[in-house]
């Protein structure tokens, strides 16, 4: 089979959440994520495709700008190859993992 051009991007992140100004600042970044089009697979990490391999130096470039100034984020490029030989437990029991979204799904 022949590996899909496109990339993952995933992102984990850690947050300190002492005051209310930081859990502001730790909500509206996984806001952020959620509304570009990420997936929240935990409470602090996000998956999402991208279908062009050349976006991702401008996802890295948006990510760095919609990050706290406080706190780890951890932003990783993947090929589709290496996301799908990668362990998915679910429940304790393998599952296969998601599978990119089709390019021409309408909303």
């Amino acid at each position: 089979m022949r590996e899909r051009i496109g990339r993952w991007m995933l992102i984990h992140y850690s947050f300190p959440s002492r005051s209310k100004a930081q859990r502001d600042s730790a909500t509206g970044f996984q806001k952020w994520l959620v509304s570009n089009g990420y997936r929240q697979i935990s409470s602090n990490a996000a998956i999402r495709f991208l279908p062009n391999p050349g976006a991702t130096k401008a996802e890295f470039v948006r990510i760095t700008n919609a990050s706290p100034q406080i706190g780890t984020v951890v932003a990783v490029d993947i090929s589709d190859a290496e996301y799908r030989r990668g362990l998915w437990l679910q429940n304790g029991m393998a599952v296969p993992p998601d599978p990119h979204p089709e390019l021409l799904t309408v909303y």
